[in-house]
């Protein structure tokens, strides 16, 4: 799916992913912004676990991400 989607979905209470990615996208209602959930192995690239998306060190890959049109619904069988 595309993200505009993605984000609604985001929205009401789903958490989203990419088919590549082991974390996961999801709507934080009281900041008003997307939290990523990131793997482990970024945490040193300074890409915390949890990541406010405004705070993103990576931009560019960040908004690459936003511009894919192959966003799925994150659940048990697709993230870890």
């Amino acid at each position: 799916m595309k993200f505009d989607r993605a984000l609604k979905l985001m929205k009401d209470g789903k958490k989203v992913k990419l088919p590549s990615w082991s974390g996961y996208w999801c709507w934080d209602d009281e900041n008003e912004t997307i939290m990523m959930h990131c793997r482990p192995q970024d945490s040193d690239k300074g890409q915390g676990p949890i990541l406010d998306i405004r705070e993103t060190k990576r931009v560019e890959y960040t908004l690459q991400n936003i511009l894919s049109d192959e966003w799925i619904i994150a659940d048990e069988t697709n993230c870890q």
